[in-house]
């Protein structure tokens, strides 16, 4: 640790935003830190990250965690990244949301949507009160299995619309998903997220499946007036087609949402104070010497999130 960090000891516990931005280029001069043309990123591009022995970060790229476990802590970035886009969503009071697909940071998304958190402090009492920060009713629709399962578990949502991985599109789940909400939703996010304000009663589609046929799919589901966010990582190959008289009479705005910018001390907080529930989220736990396994779990799908932890 340098001589001149101040605001840590050896031994306390942190949690480290992996991205680091240049500060002086021609986006960052201008406060646009996620468009940085110097961006690195701790195991991602150029820098050593979790499975390096040894890694070091600068001192702003770290924050201190009390009241969270180390199991949790891996899912803060995530978690952080959802807290963006849900700063670009904005949902107002009386939002109704449809969510497609329940990974981690859907999962961790769709609670966010409920939440709000107010502290009022009298004098050494601390009162947490959870309270509706825009969406009154939200639908996840997912593919049936563990996922969907856990996303039950932890109580995310009003109604869960399970999907057969086969058929992601063509399904009689859609077309009740549709004759239920005939005006279609108003934000959808993750993998892609589209948003529209009409009215005070706004609705919210979140599409975070991973799915480019479902992406392209999900710009029916979007009221008039909607934006709609890509918010997610597909193949550089991937391609969708949308009718530009569709996005044009409909007046959707098309726009996405990166990573995550400042978000780590904010998503702490929800943490801490125990707003965002986890269970059941980080489902594979391998050793060191199981890396191979743990990679694996990813790629067959059979992992919702999975750790390797240290002894």
């Amino acid at each position: 640790m340098a001589d001149d960090v101040k605001d840590f000891r050896v031994g306390d516990r942190v949690a480290a935003d992996a991205l680091e931005l240049c500060g002086y280029c021609y986006y960052c001069r201008r406060g646009k830190d996620l468009l940085c043309e110097n961006m690195n990123g701790h195991g991602v591009f150029n820098l050593d990250g979790g499975f390096a022995e040894y890694a070091s970060y600068a001192k702003g790229r770290l924050f201190k965690i009390n009241n969270i476990s180390d199991l949790d802590a891996t899912l803060l970035e995530p978690a952080a990244c959802a807290m963006q886009g849900i700063e670009r969503i904005a949902p107002k009071p009386g939002s109704h949301a449809l969510l497609i697909g329940c990974g981690p940071t859907g999962l961790m998304m769709a609670q966010f949507l409920f939440c709000f958190l107010i502290i009022k402090s009298q004098a050494s009492l601390t009162c947490l009160r959870r309270k509706h920060s825009g969406v009154s009713h939200l639908t996840v629709a997912a593919l049936e299995g563990s996922r969907m399962d856990v996303a039950k578990d932890l109580d995310v949502a009003n109604v869960y619309v399970p999907l057969s991985r086969d058929e992601m599109i063509a399904t009689p789940q859609w077309a009740q998903i549709k004759k239920e909400n005939p005006k279609g939703f108003d934000i959808g996010s993750y993998v892609f997220l589209k948003w529209r304000t009409v009215g005070v009663n706004t609705k919210v589609v979140i599409e975070a499946s991973g799915n480019s046929k479902v992406l392209e799919n999900a710009i029916q589901y979007v009221r008039r007036g909607g934006k709609l966010l890509c918010y997610g990582v597909y193949s550089p190959s991937a391609c969708v087609t949308w009718s530009p008289a569709q996005i044009f009479s409909n007046d959707i705005t098309i726009f996405s949402s990166f990573s995550e910018a400042d978000k780590f001390p904010s998503t702490i907080d929800y943490f801490e104070s125990g707003q965002i529930k986890t269970k059941g989220i980080v489902n594979k736990i391998f050793k060191l010497e199981q890396w191979g396994e743990a990679i694996e779990s990813i790629r067959n799908k059979s992992a919702i999130k999975a750790i390797i932890a240290f002894d």
